[in-house]
């Protein structure tokens, strides 16, 4: 199992998932799990960016997480299905207006859906909104530096698919979305240093 980072929304299983499988390991970047979970220290693997697992027949590689929650957030690279695990990278209201109010992001039975599937499957930058207030650095970094480590990223690792934690599977084009996401951080970060 690959934990992306050590918060409960996102980890909070893993306790239960390593008792229901006795022969799992947590790997990744786990360095604060033995906090949260004392009784699999033993069972906690670390790995670094670059390294890789041979899963048969496809191989999954550890990622720097260049937009990250936590500083300790994990992404990853399936080869097979060309799928980047980006944790909270981009996170997506694919329905644009409703991400700026107060408001669901998702129509119903939309959830399991990829975002080509679903109703409002137009991205556009607010689509990423959510995602650009909602991390701690936005306000704060450049996102030109951050986007520019994240398109070489992107190059070295083709995704077909950006497998968000909140929002749809992403399956509408990544350098775009990056495009997009780009923007959406420039408004953020603008805003706050205005």
């Amino acid at each position: 199992m690959v934990p992306s980072h050590p918060e409960l929304p996102h980890c909070g299983n893993l306790g239960r998932l390593l008792a229901a499988y006795p022969d799992a390991v947590a790997t990744g970047d786990v360095r604060d799990l033995h906090l949260f979970y004392p009784e699999a220290e033993g069972r906690l693997e670390p790995r670094l960016p670059g390294d890789e697992l041979d899963l048969g027949g496809r191989r999954f590689r550890f990622l720097p997480a260049v937009l990250h929650d936590l500083a300790n957030t994990t992404w990853g690279y399936d080869d097979a299905s060309r799928t980047l695990f980006v944790c909270d990278g981009f996170i997506c209201a694919h329905h644009p207006a409703a991400a700026t109010a107060e408001e669901p992001v998702h129509a119903e039975g939309e959830c399991r859906l990829l975002l080509s599937e679903a109703a409002g499957g137009a991205l556009a930058p607010e689509s990423f909104r959510m995602s650009a207030e909602g991390l701690y650095w936005t306000r704060r970094a450049d996102p030109d530096p951050v986007f520019d480590d994240l398109d070489r990223l992107l190059a070295a690792n083709p995704a077909r698919i950006l497998a968000t934690c909140h929002g749809n599977l992403i399956d509408t084009g990544a350098a775009e979305a990056a495009r997009l996401a780009r923007l959406a951080h420039r408004a953020v970060y603008a805003s706050a240093s205005s």
